[in-house]
């Protein structure tokens, strides 16, 4: 596994579940807890980005058809506020 240094600032949250998992002994240090939590969040990330690509191929097929004339973002946008009142009722 090859991994890139990088530098990033993050919410105080993410800092102190980072000390948890160290102190917890879950994590070796806190290197690696982020890299835990990071391995955990690009999964949901992956999915996330899939949805969208999904959001954006159907929406040109529509587009393509003469359908609706909505810009990707905003149709992705407003596709993503429905399924999430939906998934949040």
């Amino acid at each position: 596994m090859t991994t890139i240094p990088v530098s990033l600032k993050v919410k105080k949250e993410i800092v102190e579940v980072a000390e948890e998992l160290v102190k917890l002994g879950i994590a070796r240090s806190r290197n690696h807890a982020f890299n835990i939590i990071l391995e955990k969040g690009v999964r949901e990330a992956r999915r996330l980005i899939e949805e969208e690509k999904k959001v954006r191929e159907i929406l040109k097929l529509v587009e393509e058809k003469g359908g609706l004339k909505l810009g990707v973002r905003d149709s992705s946008r407003e596709l993503a506020e429905m399924r999430d009142r939906f998934w949040n009722t």
